[in-house]
């Protein structure tokens, strides 16, 4: 198994990412990982980016 750890900004920086988003994004992740193999072991809003630490079973390429 390998683990990812993506970044992901937002255009242009600002920060729109709030506490009020927190649920409806972990439904989204939670979503994403019944649908393919994979594993969010850590998401994060941090305002204006968002963390994820992935696991994967080897047959998803993150490219």
């Amino acid at each position: 198994m390998l683990l990812y750890h993506f970044v992901c900004p937002i255009k242009y920086r600002p920060d729109v990412l709030d506490n009020h988003l927190a649920k409806t994004f972990l439904s989204v992740c939670l979503g994403i990982e019944e649908c393919y193999e994979i594993h969010f072991l850590e998401t994060g809003l941090d305002g204006d980016h968002v963390h994820f630490l992935i696991q994967d079973v080897l047959t998803i390429s993150p490219d």
